[in-house]
């Protein structure tokens, strides 16, 4: 393959795993809160919301590993895929997928403690402010 043809099929994927997450994400958060199923998951069980997506995304890794371990053994892609529920690349597509959904957990998060330290720090200047 060459790079010309590796990039314009990247790109091609990489549309394809944003229109899956749309479809998707509408059908799961059920919300506007792209999150929402998994902070629900999350607040139920008392864990981080990241470790619910981190195990949404090991079913598809362990296919993927399971897949590697088949070549491994000798078994071309077609005859490992005959026997799959779909093609692994759509495995592959969910691992990504979930992993920019982890990356958006982590950046809303980051967004919601800088606008948490900065509205303490901000309050409590305000608070001083009125003292004297």
């Amino acid at each position: 393959m060459t790079n010309k043809d590796f990039i314009e099929e990247t790109q091609r994927f990489f549309e394809e795993c944003l229109d899956v997450m749309n479809t998707k994400g509408q059908e799961y958060a059920g919300s506007e809160d792209k999150f929402a199923n998994f902070k629900r998951l999350a607040n139920k069980y008392n864990v981080p919301t990241e470790e619910i997506c981190g195990i949404y995304m090991t079913k598809h890794l362990d296919s993927i590993d399971s897949f590697i371990r088949e070549r491994r053994a000798g078994k071309s892609v077609m005859e490992i895929e005959a026997g799959l529920s779909e093609p692994i690349s759509g495995r592959i597509m969910d691992a990504v997928n979930y992993l920019f959904i982890l990356k958006g957990i982590v950046d809303e998060e980051r967004t919601k403690m800088k606008g948490g330290f900065i509205g303490i720090l901000k309050e409590s200047l305000r608070v001083r402010e009125e003292k004297w």
